[in-house]
């Protein structure tokens, strides 16, 4: 019996027709190859179902499998509904695209990591799609098979409200303007009218991670604003951490300037910040390593000596955690994972009181299989979310995280945990007890 299951979501098409001998050689070619390695049993839905009721068949498999590899070529409905049911249980996956339909991912998929595959089957790029696909399986198998992600929830939240602060202040800055900043022409092209307020419509797009708009937003504000710093401050680093390569090359080809002449040292940390976002949306961090770190030493010597708010200089330390952790998520070489808890524990003896450089350290000693650490981590950041006060304090991905660890030391507060964990997500709850 296999040790692992994993269910392929795919158009398959009738027998004998072009789209089955397509997702056939994707089956057979990419995902199989990749996965037989790790002792999975892969299946696709016409492997299976013989009952004439598949479809509670098929949803069952698609919620419970250790994980599902969804190929969205071509935007198929019936896969596009699929892999709703998936996302939904918070189980892992991983998706694929013909290389030549990259650019047409709808914009709410547009921010996870898809494999763009060559339908033509060439030898060498072929065993570069398995190998992009193993080293995915390797991270999620080390992690107990759920989603892995780079960034603890308060980080993401953090990011969140910089990001909703600077969306109104876009819009303030818009309606400020008065009449002038609607009836303007305004010619945005891709069909939109003119007269279209360039802020109203970039906050639109930057919402529904709509990047060609976004890329069209950036050129027309540019041309209404006089004040480049602002412009960077305010729209290129929402749009880079929407995953916009414009923006990205935009922000390193500026980052001189803006750190020369930004008004405050948060705001250049706020955009070293955004740019390192930026790299682990697109799986840049080995590339810009030397760029990013030698901006971020530059930094922490400047607040040092400006004797900066030690929050700010904490934060620096923990964006070199979080490429040094991309890296190892893109190589797999645990001398990352080694790095990035000395940059954690820099950051924690300059700002103890933030939750997140606990939770980021106890993920790395998980990986590390340090579970002595691992549980010492998460159980200091569980202290710090409780005594933040009340049910706010208590972070889903820190609960979690916490019950995995304790589930395999056997720690005495795994009950009160589990609890937690149930009553906030009892998808994750019934992920990690009822498998």
């Amino acid at each position: 019996m296999a040790k692992y299951t994993c269910f392929v979501i795919s158009p398959i098409g009738q027998p004998g027709s072009e789209k089955r001998r397509k997702a056939d050689d994707v089956f057979d070619l990419i995902i199989e190859a990749a996965l037989e390695k790790f002792d999975f049993d892969v299946w696709r839905a016409d492997h299976k179902y013989t009952s004439t009721d598949i479809v509670e068949e098929m949803v069952n498999d698609i919620q419970t499998s250790d994980l599902c590899v969804i190929d969205m070529t071509d935007l198929n409905p019936n896969v596009m509904y699929e892999f709703g049911r998936r996302h939904e249980t918070g189980k892992p996956f991983i998706t694929l695209i013909d290389k030549n339909q990259l650019d047409t991912l709808p914009f709410d998929t547009a921010s996870i990591r898809t494999i763009a595959y060559d339908p033509e089957f060439p030898g060498r790029a072929t065993r570069d799609t398995i190998s992009i696909i193993q080293n995915m399986v390797e991270t999620l198998i080390e992690s107990g098979l759920e989603s892995s992600t780079r960034a603890s929830l308060n980080s993401i939240a953090d990011a969140l409200n910089r990001m909703e602060r600077k969306l109104e202040s876009i819009l303030r800055q818009g309606a400020a303007a008065g009449p002038r900043s609607v009836a303007s022409p305004v010619n945005l092209g891709g069909g939109l009218p003119a007269g279209s307020d360039p802020n109203e419509v970039f906050r639109y797009a930057i919402r529904n991670r709509d990047i060609a708009l976004i890329d069209q937003c950036l050129d027309r504000v540019r041309q209404t604003m006089s004040d480049e710093i602002q412009f960077y401050d305010y729209y290129v680093e929402l749009a880079a951490s929407r995953g916009s390569e414009k923006a990205g090359t935009m922000m390193k080809e500026f980052m001189d300037v803006f750190m020369a002449n930004a008004s405050s040292f948060k705001m250049k940390v706020e955009y070293i910040s955004y740019y390192v976002t930026y790299c682990n949306i697109k799986d840049k961090e080995l590339a810009e390593y030397d760029f990013v770190f030698s901006m971020l030493d530059a930094l922490i010597e400047e607040g040092v000596r400006g004797h900066e708010e030690a929050r700010n200089i904490a934060s620096l330390y923990c964006q070199k955690n979080r490429m040094c952790y991309g890296c190892y998520a893109a190589d797999h070489n645990p001398q990352w994972l080694h790095d990035a808890v000395g940059y954690l524990k820099q950051s924690i003896e300059i700002y103890p009181d933030d939750a997140s450089y606990y939770y980021n350290l106890a993920t790395c000693f998980w990986h590390l299989d340090d579970m002595d650490s691992a549980e010492k981590y998460i159980s200091q950041c569980l202290e710090i979310d409780a005594a933040q006060g009340d049910d706010d304090g208590d972070d889903v991905d820190h609960l979690n995280l916490a019950c995995k660890i304790y589930l395999k030391t056997n720690h005495p507060d795994l009950h009160v945990c589990s609890e937690k964990l149930r009553n906030l997500d009892p998808i994750k709850w019934s992920n990690l007890f009822q498998r």
